[in-house]
């Protein structure tokens, strides 16, 4: 990463209010704007790695900033993903898909009301990181939850995670069929929910609590609303000292594959005491907030309505939106933020079964996901997935990142910064989730690849034939410790009641 300085003596600063160079013709003054200074751009500094270029800076007065490079002197042909989003004193912005090794001039333009500022420089890009590709995983002794302490039980499945700028590391709970009993946490007056939040309270030993049972959601594994289907979980994610959320629509039953469709983010900013939802992102309610009608989607239909939306897991929250972290300095993730999903199947279904077929990808720019608008969203197409060109706005253009006929469940992803490589987790039931006596048959799939939208390369097939562990997922910050993250999992949920269907652990060793 190249990061520079450039002092204030050294700005080109250039006012383009009416008049002589730094006044304000008499006649443009009103009340709104006489006390108004023109902005001046100081403590400008910037950055860049293989396709990203960022620029932080303050400006004496509030105003709203820009910023645009190009390759050639003067001619800024490349935006920043966010620019207009903020007024404010302190700024930063952020220009992705940008060409490694490649020299670029370029210009911050600040507005207000009193007039504007411009202040130029250039830098170059990083060539491209080195990375090692995975050949192998292998998975350590497995032990349960429920027995590190009695205090400390749960029945439920599907916990993504993140930690955020709290130190706390916060995951999902879903479809919680007896109360998750944890030591200090609330009483939950359910007997079971179908979305809920917890927190982590230590990592070694692993141990949490509940902290919002997300009653607003309803029961655990039975269908409600227009659609008589439940909501649930697929991915959290940590950024700027909020928590944001993927949501689906499952079918409940026995099926062989549990379709999930209705996808939708949401998030909180009071570390999940609150959340909102697409339809009204102003409005912050306790115990979730469901959408009007529980069907409705951020998305549209084809080929994904993005029902099982993971995220693509980078570092944790370091309560800004990440432009400088060096973690998320790969791929423009230090720009967009990445989602995966499959054609609308929680689970694979074996390749008879055609249940979970293929993978799509989505981004949206860090700066926008909280405005939770399906606009904002591009999906890739194919081609170098760090430039522009390899991404449209058209949801029904997006082409699959992978394929495997009936194999591809809800995925778990996470860079791995020791390799400068990313690990997708998956699992489907050979025989279907729903045929009676095999229930307990599961398989899990890990791939491999050097950027999100791939290419994508098998390295694990590993079948569990009487445990029924299912939706595989990394601790996230355990990854920081280089190539034995966490796995939390969980056990057949036919079982009917708890003796399998609770959180398991594995060390997974990346080879």
């Amino acid at each position: 990463m190249h990061v520079e300085r450039l002092p204030l003596l050294l700005l080109l600063v250039c006012l383009t209010a009416c008049g002589s160079p730094g006044s304000v013709p008499a006649s443009t003054i009103t009340p709104g704007n006489a006390a108004k200074a023109i902005p001046v751009i100081a403590d400008l500094t910037y950055s860049s790695d293989a396709t990203t270029i960022v620029a932080s800076y303050q400006m004496q007065t509030t105003a709203t900033s820009s910023l645009a490079c190009g390759t050639t002197p003067r001619s800024y042909t490349i935006d920043a993903v966010d620019n207009g989003l903020v007024s404010a004193a302190s700024q930063q912005n952020v220009v992705a898909g940008l060409v490694p090794s490649t020299t670029y001039d370029c210009q911050i333009t600040a507005t207000n009301s009193a007039g504007s500022a411009t202040a130029r420089f250039s830098l170059a890009t990083t060539a491209e990181d080195a990375t090692t590709p995975i050949s192998s995983v292998s998975f350590g002794p497995i032990t349960s939850y429920n027995s590190i302490d009695p205090a400390d039980q749960g029945s439920a499945d599907t916990f993504y995670n993140c930690k955020s700028n709290d130190g706390v590391t916060y995951f999902t709970v879903g479809d919680m069929k007896k109360p998750w009993q944890q030591n200090g946490a609330p009483v939950n007056t359910l007997a079971s929910s179908s979305l809920s939040i917890g927190k982590f309270t230590s990592e070694s030993p692993l141990a949490g609590m509940t902290i919002n049972f997300m009653q607003n959601y309803g029961l655990c594994c039975s269908g409600t609303g227009d659609d008589n289907r439940s909501q649930k979980d697929t991915g959290l994610f940590c950024m700027a000292g909020n928590i944001y959320i993927s949501l689906g629509r499952q079918l409940q039953g026995n099926h062989i594959v549990l379709e999930q469709n209705a996808g939708q983010i949401a998030w909180s900013p009071d570390k999940g005491q609150s959340w909102n939802n697409f339809q009204t992102p102003s409005v912050f309610n306790a115990m979730g907030n469901p959408t009007t009608p529980p069907s409705a989607s951020m998305f549209a239909a084809s080929p994904s309505a993005f029902g099982t939306a993971t995220f693509v897991m980078y570092g944790a929250d370091d309560g800004t939106l990440g432009y400088t972290a060096a973690v998320n300095r790969h791929d423009n993730a230090n720009a967009y933020i990445y989602l995966i999903a499959n054609e609308g199947a929680w689970n694979g279904g074996g390749p008879s079964n055609g249940g979970g077929n293929a993978y799509y990808l989505a981004r949206v720019p860090r700066a926008k996901i909280s405005r939770l608008q399906p606009g904002d969203y591009q999906y890739y197409v194919g081609g170098d997935g760090s430039l522009d060109a390899g991404w449209t706005s058209t949801q029904a253009n997006a082409q699959p990142i992978l394929s495997n006929f009936g194999e591809l469940g809800s995925a778990n992803v996470q860079y791995v910064p020791a390799l400068n490589r990313y690990i997708l987790l998956t699992f489907f039931y050979p025989h279907g989730a729903g045929n009676p006596g095999t229930t307990f048959d599961t398989t899990w799939l890990v791939y491999e690849a050097p950027h999100p939208w791939g290419p994508w390369s098998l390295v694990n097939t590993t079948r569990w034939p009487t445990q029924g562990y299912y939706n595989p997922i990394i601790l996230n910050d355990t990854i920081d410790r280089g190539s034995t993250p966490t796995l939390m999992f969980t056990g057949d949920f036919f079982d009917g009641g708890t003796a399998s269907y609770q959180m398991y652990l594995s060390t997974m060793t990346i080879n």
